[in-house]
């Protein structure tokens, strides 16, 4: 028997001439393949279990953060969300490979230089502001210089692959999910509280986490 053919398409021509400011994606990534678009039916079940009032509630609260427009991508079964990008970003957003102290604060402020407008740049940049402001903000009251870049993001990461997932449930493609596999990877999915939490760290709106 054949196996369903994956979702999405591939996007063309993902890396452009690069603009003179923002961080670089394909030096980021550096060797890696685009996230395979492999069918896991399995994971379906864990992701809808996990996907309760409680966690569609504390996911909401990342939206907030973004636009209308942006969060019906993610949100929304009609706003095709392209995960495997999604992915693709948190990828770069590994500290493993940003670590460099003013990666969080380019992201922010310019993007990436050698990728084009899509949603999923947009989104990348509305979470990066909100860890960026967040961190500034911290360090000016507390008279400190920025803290260890890892921990931002990570955290952008984690955000990003949630998304993803959300995203993958509205629009019936969990079983595809690049971003649901990442996180599985590292052990379960994050649960309403932890999203909560996470949402502390990037919006003043919802207080000051002592860890930024």
């Amino acid at each position: 028997m054949d196996s369903p053919a994956p979702p999405w398409p591939p996007y063309p021509d993902l890396f452009q001439p690069p603009r003179p400011n923002g961080a670089r994606l394909g030096a980021l990534l550096g060797a890696d393949p685009p996230p395979a678009q492999i069918h896991r039916p399995e994971n379906a079940g864990m992701a809808r279990a996990w996907y309760s009032a409680q966690t569609r509630a504390a996911m909401h609260t990342l939206g907030q953060l973004m636009s209308v427009r942006l969060w019906q991508r993610v949100s929304g079964p009609r706003a095709r969300a392209h995960c495997p990008m999604l992915e693709t970003l948190a990828r770069a957003c590994d500290p493993v490979r940003s670590a460099e102290r003013d990666t969080l604060f380019t992201i922010a402020e310019n993007g990436f230089a050698d990728l084009g407008r899509t949603p999923e740049h947009g989104i990348v940049r509305v979470l990066a502001r909100a860890r960026q402001n967040q961190v500034a903000n911290l360090a000016l009251s507390r008279g400190l210089k920025p803290a260890d870049p890892g921990p931002p993001l990570r955290d952008l990461a984690l955000c990003l692959r949630l998304l993803g997932v959300q995203a993958c449930l509205a629009q019936n493609r969990i079983e595809w999910c690049p971003c649901l596999r990442a996180l599985l990877s590292t052990g379960p999915l994050p649960g309403a509280h932890r999203i909560l939490e996470l949402s502390t760290r990037f919006s003043p709106r919802y207080g000051l986490s002592s860890t930024a």
